[in-house]
């Protein structure tokens, strides 16, 4: 908490990226650090949204043209998430 509070004002109040001030915390290695993580774990999470929608749209269409009900956490929604990344 303190580290976000010790980068959001700084980069607001002077309008720097938050990945430049945090070279004053971390150093210059240690903010890449972050950055990488920061932005592998963003992209992972989104990415996992993402492979829900594709999987419940899927079970939705599939559903539609068969003429059963839609199962939104079926196992064909799963499978078409988790084909989403293979």
């Amino acid at each position: 908490m303190l580290t976000s509070l010790a980068i959001c004002v700084p980069a607001g109040k002077y309008g720097a990226e938050q990945f430049v001030i945090l070279r004053s915390q971390f150093g210059t290695n240690g903010s890449r650090l972050v950055y990488f993580l920061a932005v592998i774990f963003l992209t992972m999470g989104w990415l996992a949204v993402l492979a829900m929608m594709f999987g419940r749209s899927i079970d939705g269409m599939t559903a539609l043209v068969s003429g059963t009900e839609a199962s939104p956490t079926g196992i064909k929604m799963v499978i078409a998430a988790l084909g989403r990344f293979s």
